[in-house]
């Protein structure tokens, strides 16, 4: 009998999602279309590529955690590593699969916290 194991599932979810990048493109147009237009359909899959590899360094792999993750990205940028954005890294890095999609809702939460406090 074959086993898979998680880690080998998760290079499989990932290899899938970098080769049909349609429903997170899709994502972007249906939820950023001004961000869509503005970047440009290359630079927009671009981005969808590196939010997938980004999502599965973080153990996230569905479809709805990878689009989540990439409406931060388009909200935040994609470079998480200077002291402004640092948070959004710290809050994720570390997880494992099975505790990332709680703590990619957390970081949802504080996100929009934070884009509401800025609100003039």
């Amino acid at each position: 009998m074959l086993t898979i194991r998680d880690p080998q599932l998760q290079a499989l979810a990932l290899d899938v999602q970098l080769r049909n990048p349609r429903p997170f493109l899709d994502h972007l147009h249906q939820h950023h279309p001004e961000w869509v237009a503005a970047q440009g359909e290359e630079e927009a899959l671009a981005v969808v590529r590196g939010a997938v590899r980004r999502a599965h360094g973080y153990a996230l792999s569905s479809t709805r955690d990878v689009c989540r993750l990439l409406d931060l990205v388009v909200i935040f940028g994609p470079d998480w590593s200077g002291d402004e954005h640092a948070w959004l890294h710290q809050s994720l890095v570390g997880a494992t699969p099975a505790t990332s999609s709680r703590r990619l809702e957390r970081l949802l939460q504080q996100a929009m916290y934070r884009l509401e406090e800025a609100r003039p």
